[in-house]
């Protein structure tokens, strides 16, 4: 055996992870002036060695002391130190579920060669997004950056390829996510990558997403909205007044017949907002999108809404006086944002537990209410572009999103129309 594999640090410190091994080891190779050699940490993977430098240069005797049975306190601070560099490189390559040397070293560095970390970019982004009152987003993003270090820990742009963005959606469904938390955790880090690039801190030629290279799952396309005659049956139940039941059925029925307005933004409505019998709402999640350029989306208060708000409401109080008891004057954006959220968890616990009850197979949720209020309108023959301007949609697209989910009777009945002539007598056929 040579002289330099004979060196190596003993087995206690060797560990294999995702088939990448770790070690300290002397490295005799080339002797120095003063008789000693560098130690180093090696890390080896698939038949390849690299070798990354400490501050420490010993003789082989001091190297043996060093891992004795009771090394003197100067090699006993040395072994210590070492155990640290060792400890370090097997957490970075537990963490690892792909590895790269070049990946170990953007970990263990903390950096990358061509803009900076990845991780950087999610947290400055966070905190842009919360300092805007974009919480809900905040969120979505904080997840969305747990999600990619689990997988593959601290990582540069250029470490992000198709490759490494397919198995990382394959450990993703792996992990009993769906398809479309995966997209929108992709989308995230898509954003990420552009914003990289318009900062001019990443090469365009490093982007991996695109048809050519990797493309985004989308969700599958699962039916959403209830039928009219489900509605009715919604509608009609007798519930005892003034129950939790009660609270969680108005408020879906509220959303439906003002235009699929959703629970956040039910939760803010003030009084100022109704004018001459009608809503005049600048939804919050658009608001802020077309900053100074923003539509009002405008909704006719139907004798069903207006019961509703007479039950339920608030007393009319200043213009500035929320109309639900949802949420309380002064909250900060946090607050409101938990507050909302608790709302619409508890009003779907209720409406799951009533559609179950009734006998709809489709989940009762609030958004349910958004995509029956769409898909009742398209079905009496309102046009997909006035949907979309109710609705508050900045693009016909996403509208036919909602629209895309068509019941069997429909689909049925659109296909009838191939043997229509079953119905006629048949005719010559003209020469």
């Amino acid at each position: 055996m040579c002289k330099w594999c004979a060196n190596v640090f003993n087995n206690a410190n060797y560990t294999t992870m995702n088939l990448a091994s770790a070690k300290i080891i002397l490295d005799t190779r080339r002797v120095k002036v003063d008789g000693t050699y560098p130690i180093k940490l090696e890390i080896y993977h698939d038949r390849i060695r690299k070798h990354y430098p400490t501050k420490y240069n010993l003789t082989e005797d001091d190297f043996t002391k060093v891992y004795g049975e009771k090394p003197r306190k100067t090699f006993k601070d040395i072994r210590f130190h070492l155990n640290d560099i060792i400890t370090e490189a097997n957490h970075i390559l537990s963490e690892m579920k792909v590895f790269t040397h070049a990946l170990f070293e953007r970990n263990r560095n903390h950096i990358t060669k061509d803009g900076g970390n990845v991780n950087d970019f999610y947290k400055a982004a966070i905190k842009e997004l919360e300092e805007n009152e974009q919480i809900k987003t905040a969120s979505l993003y904080t997840s969305s950056l747990t999600s990619l270090s689990k997988f593959g820990g601290q990582l540069g742009f250029e470490d992000i390829t198709p490759s490494f963005l397919e198995k990382y959606e394959k450990w993703m469904l792996k992990a009993s996510n769906t398809r479309s938390t995966v997209g929108m955790y992709l989308r995230v880090l898509r954003t990420m990558f552009n914003r990289a690039i318009t900062e001019n801190k990443v090469s365009k030629e490093l982007y991996p997403f695109g048809r050519s290279k990797y493309v985004i799952p989308t969700g599958a396309n699962i039916k959403k909205a209830l039928s009219i005659n489900e509605i009715a049956l919604l509608f009609k139940h007798k519930i005892e007044p003034r129950t939790a039941q009660d609270r969680a059925r108005d408020y879906w029925c509220f959303s439906y017949l003002c235009n699929g307005i959703n629970m956040a933004d039910i939760a803010r409505l003030r009084w100022r907002d109704i004018r001459a019998n009608e809503i005049h709402l600048e939804r919050k999640k658009t608001a802020r999108a077309n900053r100074g350029n923003t539509e009002m989306i405008i909704i006719p208060i139907l004798a069903e809404a207006k019961v509703i708000i007479n039950k339920w409401g608030n007393k009319k109080g200043t213009p500035e006086n929320y109309i639900f008891p949802i949420l309380d004057q002064g909250m900060t954006p946090v607050q409101e944002s938990k507050a909302v959220e608790q709302f619409i968890k508890t009003i779907n616990k209720f409406n799951k537990r009533l559609g179950k009850e009734l006998g709809i197979e489709i989940p009762l949720i609030t958004y349910a209410a958004r995509h029956s209020y769409a898909t009742i309108q398209k079905r009496y023959g309102v046009s997909t572009a006035s949907i979309s301007e109710a609705l508050g949609h900045r693009s016909e697209s996403t509208t036919r999103k909602y629209l895309a989910s068509l019941d069997t009777e429909t689909r049925m009945k659109n296909a009838l129309v191939l043997t229509a002539f079953q119905k006629r007598k048949p005719t010559a056929v003209q020469k």
